[in-house]
């Protein structure tokens, strides 16, 4: 019954794995037993017993047999209360024997009392017997019993003949059962001890992360966690340190994540823990000694090892607490030494704890072999890689209260050699305590200098960002002052084609001014002193509004280099500029085209009519998606100004249009204002 239900249980879930494949993988094979599961639960009750419900016969005998109970029970009352039988009587009550009614009457009566006796009390003084009144009833109900107990054989001869019908399903079922109360189980446990999913590889490095003593885990305790670290080409962890240092601890916490993994639970380890498959994991662990069998630690512990030796190879797993302790220790470091190399030559991972000054010694040597410390630093028990742990026995035994004149003489008594050896370990120990503390504050200062690196990256992209938001204020500014000038050049022009020639000249010349202010204006924010200017320093020649090379100044006049010509010019007539100044409005290398907010040239000159518009309408386009305001446009006073004038009027990228001053080139140009 127990089985049915959980059978139920897991064909209602089945159905609910959509979006698990594996689950699914696993009950793929699963056979719903309906009609099993129906028959039991309409027959059995849950404690396995026949249900008196369980078929229309079984209720029918049911309510027989409590008819013809009642029955007899009647006629035994009245028989007891009759006066005539009352002094034969031994007791006023009614009994079973043998399954059927009976009254108790007094022994010396027993041949007189109509009756079948069924038995004699153990003092000889009651007999029971069965009224004569009775036997028909009790043999009515005897039939009903039996034909109950022959209802109950043939319902349960068909519970057994469904199973066996079903016989191949219902042990399909089981397994699949079994299967997933064993996920479920390494669920359950990866669960509460907050397992992580490790990653296998073939032959890779070991690192287990954050790692942690599951079954301490489990039970609710805090247990420190520790990172256990090894390259692809070490094979073997020496662990060393001081006794109650945390090393078995530390052993059994590596073999059991390890294990754990192997079968499929997550172990108490970081994301990111990734290790060799272990195929084989042979663990020597606490004293294996036998007395009865005549072995001490040291060789009870050469018995593991012989079979980890005849086991080893690629994938094996070899944990050792305390490896050969227990004898000499010249010759068991040596000996130690010798079973960790085989143990690498043939591809193990080995972790051993050990005390032996010579293992610790090989460890370091050995680049298949490496030492870590295990003890308590601080407030708990870390495991330090790349050096091996001072055992300091001595102070173990100070702190386990040896009095101190023990301590003494047993100081006294150590050799020169070893007294070195433990002073150097030591010494070891605690430069190694210095360079943490110098490490973790060289961290602290990288952390710092790049927080504040990513400070001033914020403040420098915040101040391009301001910078840029003026650049794009002074562009819409300029440009909003570039078109007022345009329009008054505009309304000047119109003056100057209408008036007399005082009026052109005086129109020409407020033209000239304009412009020239318009020229500084634009350089004014990104200009430099003209004492500070150096030859080859750049410098803008406002009258011409073009980019020049600075030779020298000598008497109020400056000499430049603009373009291919040398020319001397008036100091006021010049802004010193910077070169990224320069780059920003668009300068060219000298000679060049003007910047951006002056007008870009294109010359037609030497063109048909049909290439010249066809170049020009080339060049606008080019320039209209650079974002250009203005473009100069050469085409002479011949037929081709007309052609260009009409392709002007249509043009969809144009604004204005006008004919140029007179230091632009008069009415042999076109200065073109573009769309925006």
């Amino acid at each position: 019954m127990s089985f049915l239900a959980q059978a139920e249980r897991t064909a209602s879930f089945v159905h609910q794995l959509a979006m698990a494949p594996a689950l699914t993988a696993v009950c793929r094979d699963f056979v719903p037993l309906n009609v099993l599961i129906s028959y039991y639960q309409s027959t059995f009750s849950s404690d396995g017993r026949i249900r008196p419900d369980a078929s229309a016969l079984l209720m029918e005998l049911d309510s027989r047999i409590n008819s013809i109970r009642q029955r007899i029970h009647a006629k035994a009352e009245r028989m007891l209360g009759r006066k005539e039988f009352f002094e034969k009587f031994q007791d006023v009550y009614v009994t079973i024997r043998n399954d059927r009614v009976v009254l108790p009457v007094k022994a010396e009566y027993k041949n007189v009392f109509p009756g079948i006796i069924h038995g004699i009390s153990a003092s000889d003084k009651t007999a029971f017997i069965e009224p004569q009144e009775l036997v028909t009833d009790n043999n009515l109900l005897r039939e009903a019993f039996a034909e109950r107990e022959a209802e109950t054989y043939r319902l349960m001869r068909e519970a057994a003949r469904l199973v066996m019908a079903d016989e191949a399903p219902v042990r399909k079922d089981h397994e699949i059962i079994g299967r997933l109360d064993s996920i479920c189980a390494r669920a359950l446990f990866s669960a509460a001890v907050e397992g992580e999913h490790p990653e296998f590889s073939d032959d890779g490095p070991v690192r287990l992360l954050s790692a942690r003593h599951p079954l301490m885990v489990a039970t609710g305790e805090n247990p420190v966690a520790n990172d256990v670290l090894m390259g692809r080409d070490e094979r073997t962890l020496v662990i060393s340190g001081p006794n109650a240092g945390g090393k078995t601890v530390m052993l059994k916490s590596i073999g059991l994540c390890v294990m754990l993994s192997a079968c499929g639970v997550f172990p108490p380890v970081a994301p990111g823990t990734t290790f060799p498959y272990p195929r084989r994991l042979y663990a020597l662990v606490g004293d294996e000694q036998s007395i009865s069998e005549g072995e001490s630690t040291f060789t009870a512990q050469l018995g593991g090892i012989k079979e980890a030796l005849e086991g080893a190879g690629g994938g094996t797993w070899i944990i050792v607490d305390e490896i050969l302790n227990g004898t000499d220790p010249a010759q068991a470091a040596v000996l130690a030494e010798a079973v960790l190399e085989h143990f690498a030559a043939k591809g193990c991972l080995t972790f051993v704890s050990t005390h032996l000054p010579g293992l610790k010694m090989a460890a370091q040597e050995n680049p298949a072999m490496v030492n870590a410390a295990m003890g308590f630093a601080g407030s708990a028990f870390k495991l330090e890689k790349g050096r091996p742990g001072v055992s300091n026995p001595l102070g173990v035994a100070a702190s386990a209260g040896i009095p101190e004149t023990i301590l003494s003489s047993a100081r006294a008594k150590l050799s020169d050699t070893r007294d070195r050896y433990q002073a150097a370990l030591a010494d070891l120990a605690k430069k190694s305590a210095e360079a943490d503390v110098l490490t973790a504050r060289y961290m602290k200062l990288e952390e710092g200098a790049a927080q504040r690196e990513a400070e001033l990256s914020a403040r420098i992209e915040e101040a391009a960002n301001s910078r840029e938001e003026f650049e794009r204020e002074k562009r819409k500014k300029l440009k909003a002052e570039v078109s007022r000038a345009r329009e008054e050049i505009s309304t000047l022009a119109q003056q100057a084609r209408e008036g007399d020639a005082r009026v052109k000249a005086e129109t020409a010349r407020k033209l000239k001014e304009m412009e020239t202010a318009l020229i500084v204006e634009i350089h004014k924010p990104d200009s430099v002193p003209l004492e500070s200017l150096t030859e080859g320093a750049s410098v803008w020649i406002t009258p011409l509004d073009r980019k020049a090379m600075l030779i020298r100044i000598a008497g109020g006049k400056a000499e430049v280099l603009c373009g291919e010509a040398r020319m001397t010019v008036d100091v006021k007539d010049i802004i010193g500029v910077r070169e990224e100044a320069a780059s920003k409005t668009g300068g060219k290398p000298f000679g060049g085209a003007p910047p951006a907010t002056g007008a870009v040239e294109i010359n037609l000159i030497g063109l048909t009519g049909e290439e010249a518009v066809e170049a020009l309408d080339k060049h606008l386009d080019t320039q209209y998606m650079a974002g250009t305001d203005r473009v100069k446009v050469v085409h002479g006073r011949s037929v081709l100004r007309g052609k260009v004038g009409e392709y002007l009027k249509t043009s969809p990228y144009v604004k204005t249009f006008l004919p140029g001053s007179s230091a632009e080139g008069g009415d042999t140009v076109s200065i073109v204002e573009l769309k925006e």
